[in-house]
């Protein structure tokens, strides 16, 4: 599984490289969350034992996940722990690219996508990232 942050076709940040291994690369995702939840109005009726509630249709999704992430020394690490986040865009669309047995790709795009926040935490030269996002619409994109 590969997850891609994209804000143009020329833009965009592999927040998650699947199970590959290596210096830099962002190992994951694991850790996966994924809350739903609809904007509902609720419409008091007087003297009524329970209010009516109303459906606004209005769905925001709530996605997160964890990388780990090995650096060549601990100063990269701890450089890479302050800087980082400043370089992801707050706003675009988000790539969860899946790979069956045969290996064919399904992408869903989650589209905006807003970043809500990036957690991290440095073990030596092992960083641990918790991205966070909130989207509302999710697409099944052809590969």
């Amino acid at each position: 599984m590969k997850v891609v942050y994209k804000l143009s076709e020329s833009q965009q940040w592999i927040l998650a490289h699947g199970s590959e291994r290596g210096v830099g690369l962002h190992v994951g995702p694991d850790g996966e969350a994924s809350d739903f939840s609809r904007l509902v109005q609720q419409d008091p009726i007087l003297g009524a034992t329970y209010q009516r509630l109303a459906d606004k249709g209005n769905i925001l999704r709530q996605y997160g996940f964890s990388v780990n992430v090995e650096l060549a020394t601990g100063q990269a690490a701890q450089l890479f722990v302050l800087d980082y986040p400043q370089t992801l865009p707050a706003k675009g669309e988000l790539h969860i690219v899946t790979y069956d047995e045969n290996g064919v790709a399904t992408i869903r795009r989650l589209n905006p996508a807003v970043l809500r926040g990036v957690r991290m935490s440095r073990t030596g030269v092992n960083v641990n990232v918790r991205y966070d996002f909130l989207a509302t619409e999710v697409q099944n994109v052809s590969a």
